[in-house]
């Protein structure tokens, strides 16, 4: 019959038809007999997770074996398109083998037993349609042999196991695990388990593109693609420990970063060094209010470990911070800080800040120049900048009588992107900030006709590498 009825359509389906309809949902497979390869057939097998270790036997007493709960897929065997039975059996199945379920040792010979799992289905002219799980005895002799299993050509072996002539204790005979290894089946798209490679090349063949396996030697999901072509669905990754290491770099000067072996990745944090304000002398009437200096550049970069060398070193360069100006002096520029050397591609600098103008106090208006934040120059593509803030201008501002001065207080130091701008002299006699660590730029000074101020010293730079390593 080409076409078969429908599931839950026609009210003349027979049991074979329904088999056929569940076997849809089901993985194909190869059959437990060779007879109808090429017809469409399932995958025989356990379902997993149903039990830890489902159809397990084992002797639980002297006279009793217990076969484990278990669901499996059993296909029929005695026609091309006969479906597949769905059998479950849900608790622990008790057996006696020297007694009802078997037969009681001989006095003089061995025997060999089998422990079957058995679909029977009178659909195909057997006695019942019940699944049963049963013990097939085997006859005693000098020679035991395996005996042969009768009835319903559906059917698994579970285990087997020589029962010594006289045996009186379950518990000291040697039962032997005959389930398959390559033992479990899925529903269609489901990843099937197979123990080995072996296992799953015998599915070369039968296997639909897109098919996924779990192979248990691997330990890898692998896909059919076509042929006896398989790929790994993921790789393979060892992780490893992973250690996070934090180097700083916060004084000026020149050193050294050495590659270490199992670099992950680099995190780079940099910045220059903040400028000096200006300073402001005193003068003969009026305010003088000095620059602020300009905040440091800072830079963030992120670097894959592969494109390192471990064992190489890495030259390193943290910028000063620009001194003070004194008298109506200029601050200092701040220093810079590089990553690497000129030539090399992750080759980095980021400038110090600009320096704030000088003042003197005067009875005429003027204005003391800012220091310019501090830039990015060269960079490596994987750099991000942020340039430091200018100072703010100085201001002398002279109300026209020597009692009442007005004047605006100006001069604060430009913020890097970590540290803060120092203020400006705010008191006369007193002290400009320092710039705030790290790279912030100095505040400027403040003056009047007694009273001089230097200006407040930019902040050094710093590098800051943070290392992924494998161990």
């Amino acid at each position: 019959m080409a076409i078969r009825s429908s599931w839950a359509v026609n009210d003349n389906i027979d049991v074979e038809e329904a088999r056929m309809a569940i076997a849809l949902l089901l993985t194909p497979g190869m059959r437990d007999t060779a007879t109808y390869l090429d017809q469409p057939h399932t995958r025989s097998g356990f379902k997993p997770g149903f039990n830890t270790d489902p159809g397990r036997v084992t002797a639980v007493s002297t006279t009793s074996l217990s076969v484990a709960p278990l669901q499996y897929v059993m296909p029929a065997q005695r026609s091309a398109n006969g479906g597949a039975y769905l059998i479950t059996s849900d608790t622990a199945l008790t057996l006696l083998p020297m007694g009802t379920d078997g037969q009681i040792p001989d006095g003089t010979y061995s025997r060999i037993d089998r422990v079957i799992l058995q679909q029977n289905d009178q659909f195909y002219g057997d006695g019942d349609s019940d699944a049963h799980i049963r013990i097939v005895v085997g006859t005693p002799s000098a020679t035991p042999a395996v005996p042969t299993v009768t009835g319903s050509p559906a059917w698994v072996e579970l285990a087997r196991y020589t029962l010594p002539a006289n045996a009186n204790d379950m518990t000291k005979v040697t039962i032997t695990d005959m389930r398959s290894t390559d033992r479990w089946t899925v529903a269609a798209g489901g990843s099937l388990p197979v123990p080995t490679t072996t296992a799953r090349n015998l599915l070369n063949g039968k296997a639909w593109p897109g098919m996924t396996v779990y192979n248990q030697q691997t330990q890898r999901l692998e896909t059919f693609v076509s042929g006896t072509t398989w790929t790994q669905a993921a790789p393979q990754v060892t992780l490893g420990t992973i250690q996070m290491s934090v180097n700083y770099y916060e004084s000026a000067g020149n050193s050294t970063w050495t590659v270490p072996s199992g670099l992950e990745w680099l995190r780079v944090m940099m910045v220059g060094g903040g400028g000096g304000g200006g300073g402001a002398n005193a003068g003969s009437a009026g305010v003088g209010q000095a620059g602020g200096g300009g905040g440091g550049c800072y830079a963030e970069g992120w670097f894959s470990g592969k494109l390192f060398t471990a064992g190489a070193n890495v030259s390193l360069k943290v910028g000063a911070g620009g001194a003070g100006g004194v008298n109506n002096g200029t601050g200092g520029v701040g220093g810079i800080t590089s990553f690497g050397s000129s030539g090399e591609w992750w080759y980095t600098v980021c400038q110090g800040g600009g320096g704030g103008g000088g003042a003197t106090a005067s009875n005429t208006p003027a204005s003391a120049t800012f220091g310019v934040g501090g830039d990015i120059t060269s960079y490596a593509a994987n750099f991000i900048a942020i340039p430091g803030e200018d100072g703010q201008h100085g201001r002398t501002i002279y109300s026209g009588t020597t009692t009442a001065v007005t004047y605006i207080f100006m001069g604060d130091g430009g913020a890097s992107h970590v540290g803060a701008g120092g203020r400006a002299g705010d008191t006369y006699g007193g002290l400009a900030h320092d710039g705030g660590y790290f790279g912030g730029g100095g505040g400027g000074g403040i003056s009047n006709n007694t009273y001089w101020q230097d200006g407040g010293d930019g902040a050094v730079g710093m590098i800051r590498l943070i290392a992924c390593i494998r161990q």
